[in-house]
């Protein structure tokens, strides 16, 4: 669907985005994620042909955005993070325009306007101007405006923003249902958002992609060992003692109410190679260990859960 090979861009003597190459199958629907001022939107700004890169090349359908800009960019649907609407118009004009500039007139113009707006949940202010309309839907008219002429790929910047929860559900259903035809590049600094949409994560830092795979492939590569939550109650020294003999290593300790103490223990090495068997024999020493302590007992015991936000910062701080 969409290749980007060594894709550059300067801003005078600022490097924003450096050799960047990657590409993008179809129905795929991509996460880009990164610190502010990692490059995303200099990124999607270049797929979609709103900017020309400084070094490297966009192919679309095989076709080199630098050749032919037009053909290219009618593949492409794009909404920035803040839509570029004429507020003076009625939501069915703005769209009806935008199905003019892409080439689509008359008639079958009245039809496509007719399905993004059904498709975007915009059907009921279609005949209200735009300067009328709260933020949640003029993000829902700028994402409409990117689907007329069924693009094969939708560039999403911050789609969510200012949309409530029920909204929010309501674009990932949509995006899920037009993911069969199309492609998806969705940027998003709600990274729970971009889990649960994305089947794929692209992570920029300083410019250079620093990871892409499925969230599980990240989170494989860059969670480290197993590690669960303890509260214990008695002294912490015993528990300490008990968890090294056990071979745990406690990461972090914190101080609760009720003479409460929870530990979080990494458990297993942090070496590619340990076996799963070997974790989970670790676990269970480190169980018994607490359990058999003097003036010991286990309150609570959980296994810690790595959010694609922890990998994410992991990430970051190390490349940092």
């Amino acid at each position: 669907m969409l290749e980007a090979v060594n894709l550059t861009k300067r801003y005078g003597r600022t490097l924003a985005v450096d050799d960047v190459s990657f590409s993008i199958g179809k129905g795929e629907t991509i996460g880009l994620i990164g610190r502010n001022g990692a490059g995303k939107s200099s990124v999607m700004r270049m797929l979609a042909g709103y900017i020309a890169p400084s070094g490297g090349r966009v192919m679309v359908d095989g076709v080199d955005m630098a050749d032919d800009h037009i053909t290219a960019a009618r593949r492409i649907g794009y909404m920035p993070e803040t839509p570029p609407l004429y507020l003076d118009l009625t939501v069915w004009e703005h769209i009806m325009y935008v199905a003019s500039l892409r080439g689509i007139r008359g008639r079958r113009a009245r039809g496509e306007t007719e399905r993004v707006c059904g498709a975007a949940g915009v059907s009921d202010v279609r005949a209200r101007l735009i300067r009328n309309l709260s933020k949640g839907y003029r993000q829902r008219v700028g994402f409409a405006s990117a689907m007329v002429g069924a693009p094969g790929l939708i560039i999403l910047d911050e789609p969510t923003a200012g949309l409530d929860p029920g909204q929010i559900a309501d674009l990932r259903e949509l995006v899920a249902s037009l993911s069969r035809d199309a492609s998806f590049v969705i940027s998003s600094h709600i990274l729970p958002e971009i889990s649960s949409m994305c089947s794929r994560i692209m992570i920029l830092h300083r410019g250079r992609l620093a990871e892409d795979g499925s969230p599980e492939e990240i989170a494989r590569r860059h969670s480290g060992p197993p590690a669960v939550d303890m509260e214990i109650t008695g002294p912490p020294d015993e528990a300490r003692d008990a968890v090294a003999r056990a071979g745990g290593v406690i990461t972090s300790e914190e101080r609760l109410a009720g003479g409460v103490t929870r530990f979080r223990i990494a458990i297993g090495a942090p070496d590619a190679g340990a076996s799963e068997d070997g974790s989970l024999a670790l676990r269970r020493a480190v169980f018994k260990a607490v359990a058999g302590g003097r003036g010991l007992a286990i309150v609570a015991m959980r296994p810690v859960e790595r959010t694609l936000e922890d990998v994410f910062i992991g990430i970051t701080e190390r490349a940092e």
